[in-house]
């Protein structure tokens, strides 16, 4: 199918995106590509324009360039998509244009014992959904995924395979004994909208309180939320996350892979862990933090890390 720029411009006009087409509004693609591996007759987009950063298209034409800016070109036959958010518009585009089909409804496999599931969702082979469990409209649980003990999932989230959410946490108290006895959780787990949460995660129940994961957070794979967490909209966990018992996240906090807090400590709004972080102390908020234990590197402004 081809599509040409000013296909891409007309649908553009229908998002929230501030678009200005640059070029040949006539130029067609059939496809998209990357800056690594180029080809003709695809989008593609560029982060930052540099110097020859569009020189792997010498043999290229017929491609639409979306950008912060426009830039000279190796090509005869191309246009550009002038944005403040390139990423954003680009996807946007891939989405619109070639997103995967998909299937909405409860796979044959699936156990379903709750009754408040909503319109539209989807759940898929070998899940399981406990009867305390509620489920909000639009949401996706992939297959495999396992959720129970007074969990409450918002509407348009994304669960991805294999994730367990409302296990009982790592709670246990010596006896007189000496021996481990286990502390009984009682909460569950409120998770708000569009939020989602990537392959294999586990999310572990309050245990008097609830856990809680505010509106548009999201989690990568392999990530372990414990029991009492509670973290503010639009936190962003990267893979191998480990939060211990009782952190706080505020809103907008990301965390680096592999990244690791201490139990009960908080970090401010826009705090941001390096990359293989272990928290052991509370984080101011716009605060850059890395390294074992972590320590401030740098302030930054909200929303600038």
């Amino acid at each position: 199918m081809a599509i040409t720029a000013q296909d891409i411009l007309r649908y553009l006009e229908t998002t929230e995106h501030q678009v200005r087409l640059e070029g040949n509004s006539a130029v067609q693609i059939i496809g998209f590509c990357s800056l690594n591996y180029p080809r003709a007759e695809c989008i593609t987009w560029v982060k930052d324009i540099r110097p020859g950063c569009l020189d792997g298209f010498s043999h290229c034409n017929s491609c639409i360039i979306v950008s912060k800016e426009r830039t000279s070109s190796p090509m005869d036959n191309c246009c550009f998509l002038v944005t403040e958010n390139p990423k954003a518009v680009f996807f946007s585009v891939l989405a619109h244009f070639w997103s995967e089909a998909s299937w909405e409804g409860v796979a044959s496999s699936a156990i379903v014992e709750s009754d408040r599931v909503g319109e539209h969702v989807t759940i898929g082979h070998h899940c399981y959904v406990g009867r305390d469990v509620s489920i909000g409209s639009g949401t996706i649980i992939e297959h495999n995924v396992s959720i129970y003990h007074k969990v409450s999932i918002g509407r348009n989230c994304h669960i991805h395979s294999g994730t367990v959410i409302g296990t009982d946490g790592f709670g246990y108290y010596m006896d007189s004994e000496g021996h481990p006895g286990k502390v009984i959780h009682y909460g569950g787990v409120r998770i708000g909208d569009e939020v989602e949460i990537g392959a294999n995660n586990t999310i572990s129940r309050g245990t008097i309180d609830d856990t809680i994961i505010d509106s548009f957070t999201k989690t990568d794979n392999l990530c372990h939320i414990a029991h009492n967490c509670r973290l503010g909209r639009g936190v962003l966990l990267t893979a191998n996350t480990v939060l211990a018992g009782s952190v706080t996240l505020k809103e907008g906090v990301y965390i680096g892979p592999g990244g690791i807090i201490k139990n009960q400590l908080t970090l401010g709004e826009n705090a941001f862990v390096g990359i293989g972080g272990v928290v052991l102390k509370d984080v101011e908020q716009n605060t850059v933090v890395a390294g074992v234990p972590a320590k401030p590197l740098r302030k930054v402004a909200a929303g600038d890390k």
